[in-house]
């Protein structure tokens, strides 16, 4: 029985791994489609279109009974399907343009940093001890990150896009904190990725963010491929098989666990952003990120995530969108770019 269990949480830990990888490979990606002559709103619409059909896809078979839409669920799929999915992803492929994958991730990762501000300002859920001093190591990391004494210039539209994710990604966690109950994991997420689909599509069709596809060769670490070769990839590994694997993870090891393994997620982003894309980060940010990282673990194991969402705080999805991050609940469905 021991050996049973143990071979289960095993094979949860490396799911969540799994998910951390395949949603940190988002960014490069997605940079090496905006190089190639893709615009950000393109590279948005074309991903989350194709993830909304892929989840449709798998809700359908997976799914043995109509799902049940109260008003309550209704209107929390159409605030996911814009904050969460079309807004962090948006904003996510906006500041890649001049700041980079890893700098990104590490902003984004502040998100349950202002969950727990929320938190404690409305709701009056003062946090721990031991938060206070991990969003205080977080915030310094993010000061580290933007490393403002390089003398390197960093983009301040670049970093207002990246904050603008965050704060689209703490605003996942508060609306998943009230949807309880209703339809499945599979479903709700199928559901807000079609509506993020439709919304950013329907700014492009207003001309508000220009929808722009190329079919030249994309470059990724050092080769030439095709266009449709890392939009598959972008897709399929670093959006569809995150959010499943992140949601399996849950089912295996919980949110505590799942939560702080899917943190690796910057790391991994920020070392495929060096191999693929050669995009290397100063010492400064290194030290930065990993304050960020164990900020956001310290804040979650002195309770944060029980005062955030009932669930474990972010890491995504990252989307990437994590899902993992709060799939303690039926109804948890998490965002990463």
């Amino acid at each position: 029985m021991r050996a049973t269990a143990a071979a289960f949480a095993t094979s949860g830990v490396t799911l969540a791994l799994l998910s951390a990888m395949t949603f940190g490979l988002s960014g490069p990606f997605i940079k090496s489609l905006l190089d190639s002559g893709w615009s950000p709103g393109g590279t948005v619409l074309v991903r989350i279109s194709a993830a909304a059909v892929a989840m449709v896809f798998l809700a359908v078979l997976a799914e043995r009974r109509r799902p049940t839409f109260t008003r309550h669920t209704l209107r929390a799929v159409v605030l996911y399907g814009i904050i969460a999915v079309a807004l962090v992803q948006a904003a996510f492929v906006f500041a890649l343009q001049t700041v980079s994958v890893g700098v990104t991730l590490m902003i984004q990762f502040l998100a349950p940093i202002l969950v727990i501000a929320w938190e404690w300002l409305v709701h009056g859920r003062r946090p721990s001890t031991r938060t206070v001093v991990g969003s205080g190591f977080a915030l310094v990391g993010a000061a580290l990150v933007v490393d403002p004494f390089s003398g390197v210039h960093v983009s301040a539209g670049g970093l207002g896009w990246a904050f603008l994710s965050t704060l689209g990604l703490a605003g996942f966690f508060v609306i998943s904190r009230s949807q309880q109950g209703g339809v499945s994991n599979l479903v709700f997420g199928a559901a807000g990725m079609t509506v993020g689909a439709v919304a950013v599509g329907t700014v492009g069709a207003f001309g508000l963010m220009p929808i722009e596809l190329t079919t030249g060769s994309v470059t990724l670490g050092g080769a030439q491929l095709s266009w449709w070769a890392p939009l598959i990839a972008l897709v399929a590994a670093s959006t569809v098989l995150p959010y499943l694997a992140g949601i399996a993870a849950v089912a295996r090891v919980g949110p505590t666990l799942s939560s702080l393994v899917l943190l690796n997620e910057v790391l991994f982003g920020t070392a495929f952003a060096w191999i693929l894309l050669d995009q290397a980060i100063s010492p400064t940010q290194v030290c930065g990120g990993l304050c960020i990282v164990s900020g956001v673990a310290l804040a979650h194991l002195g309770g944060a995530g029980k005062s955030v969402s009932g669930s474990a705080s972010h890491a995504p999805q990252r989307t990437e969108p994590h899902p993992a991050a709060v799939a303690q609940s039926d109804t948890a469905h998490a965002p990463r770019a």
